[in-house]
């Protein structure tokens, strides 16, 4: 999985449903624990999808989003 290309968001999930850690994933550093952030972009954008592993094959995905600045902005975070 490579970050660079969208429809890489799908395996990344698939690969933590199967119990690995994506490189493109890092913890969501909004002071929620066990919030994590799998990244992807193409020539049209970043893309990030905001999950919570809870349980054994189980992937909570609290929100997914188009980035459109720098920072994630605020109604993002507020929505995950």
């Amino acid at each position: 999985m490579g970050f660079g290309r969208t429809w890489d968001l799908g395996p990344g999930l698939m690969y933590l449903q199967c119990g690995a850690i994506p490189h493109d994933a890092k913890p969501f550093k909004t002071g929620m624990p066990g919030v994590w952030e799998l990244r992807a972009k193409d020539v049209s954008g970043q893309y990030r999808v905001i999950y919570v592993c809870m349980v054994a094959e189980t992937i909570h995905v609290l929100h997914c989003f188009k980035k459109t600045s720098r920072k994630t902005a605020k109604i993002d975070v507020d929505a995950a």
